[in-house]
């Protein structure tokens, strides 16, 4: 069985050189003359993608998006100009399903029939290191399986036409979730001052016994059909939030953005098939009466103890109201954590240029770890332009205030 591979880039130059060694390979194409001349065994490319078809029984694609595909696909110098009867094309670039459907029926109304191959373990392609997913009848698979098995490692069936491509698609999901995922714990390591290479080790350490990104995957029965099962997942759930509740306040107080800690929080129950709580930055306190829910946010904003500056023993309609309603019923509200309320709050009072209301929220972000220094100094330049250089003075004045207040309490 002859096979033409058309791109010999890292993938598809791969995927040439071991149908070279398995003696395979009849013939390439590239727009690069030059593509082969590092590849071990493979010729130099032909005049055109039609060229490789007129010699093959299977034309291997390995370009870089759709758009690509059909250009070689199509037209004079294309593969479909001449093919030779019984002709398959495999893909294995990725492409959207939708552009694989449209390629599929130009394929087919030629005579000749498409098998979709998503493959994974490019910077092994040349040492038969790919491993192929592949969508099509049992006849597809049993067309391409010869030369699929000259360059894998490991090839397997997804399922019908389209599940190869949706399979790879999939995956690339997963990983570069995790991609985004690391990033997050490496911003939250490196902020904390914990060295990146040892908690590279550490995780790779680990991996075998936390289960991987296929976990879930590899647990599919229903939770509510088997008691077990659900145990193992309600302790995973609970651990899930503990261990997230953490990484959301630590970004919290140090300023960083971690939407996939909080994506990954929010939607815990599809996750786990299980109901979770949300985190602790958006739980209203249970005490069932307003005001004495609303004091306890209020001390969770400014500071144990802060209460008693606002209330007393001053049952007021303002104190009360202030309370009862404001943080109550505004400030435990979901979506937005204390941080970016005060955030919020401290924009207002820089516009109206009051430096003493700056300072109340400065001094409270700083005593509860939402704010840093050096965040200060951004902020107060940042606003200046926005709420005018006079009122940029007061905003200056009430965060060195602040700052000085807080010195003095750590000194004491």
């Amino acid at each position: 069985m002859l096979a033409g591979v058309i791109g010999l880039g890292q993938i598809g130059g791969g995927v040439a050189v071991c149908l070279a060694r398995a003696n395979m390979l009849a013939a390439v194409y590239d727009v690069r003359t030059e593509a082969s001349d590092t590849l071990e065994g493979v010729p130099k490319p032909l005049a055109s993608a039609r060229s490789v078809a007129e010699l093959c029984e299977i034309v291997l694609i390995a370009v870089v998006d759709a758009a690509q595909c059909e250009n070689v696909l199509s037209g004079p110098e294309g593969i479909l100009a001449k093919a030779r009867k019984g002709l398959t094309v495999v893909i294995l670039s990725t492409i959207a399903l939708d552009d694989l459907n449209r390629l599929r029926t130009l394929v087919e109304e030629a005579g000749a029939r498409l098998v979709d191959c998503g493959v994974t373990g490019g910077l092994k392609a040349a040492q038969n290191g790919l491993v192929c997913m592949v969508g099509g009848t049992n006849r597809d698979l049993a067309a391409v399986l010869p030369v699929l098995n000259g360059f894998s490692r490991e090839v397997v069936h997804m399922g019908g036409p389209g599940t190869g491509m949706a399979a790879k698609i999939a995956r690339n999901v997963i990983v570069y979730n995790i991609w985004r995922a690391t990033y997050e714990g490496a911003q939250l390591a490196i902020a904390a001052g914990v060295d990146i290479k040892r908690l590279a080790h550490v995780i790779d350490a680990s991996a075998d016994s936390t289960g991987g990104p296929c976990l879930w995957l590899n647990r599919a029965s229903d939770p509510h059909e088997d008691e077990q099962e659900y145990k193992i997942r309600e302790v995973g759930i609970k651990t899930m939030r503990k261990d997230l509740d953490a990484a959301i306040l630590l970004g919290e107080n140090y300023g960083l953005n971690l939407p996939m800690a909080e994506l990954t929080y929010a939607t815990a129950e599809q996750i786990t098939g299980l109901k979770v709580d949300p985190p602790k930055s958006e739980i209203l306190p249970t005490e069932s009466d307003a005001f004495t829910r609303g004091l306890q946010m209020f001390e969770r904003v400014y500071g144990p103890g802060s209460s008693e500056s606002l209330v007393g023993q001053d049952r007021s309609p303002f104190a009360q109201e202030t309370v009862s309603h404001l943080f109550a019923d505004i400030w435990s509200r979901p979506n937005l954590s204390v941080r970016d309320r005060r955030m919020l709050l401290i924009g207002v009072t820089a516009m109206l240029g009051r430096a003493d209301l700056i300072e109340i929220q400065i001094k409270a972000g700083l005593i509860n770890g939402e704010l840093t220094v050096a965040q200060l100094d951004e902020m107060s330049l940042f606003l200046a332009f926005y709420v005018g250089w006079c009122n940029s003075g007061p905003l200056y004045s009430g965060i060195l205030k602040a700052k000085r207040a807080v010195e003095q309490m750590d000194l004491a």
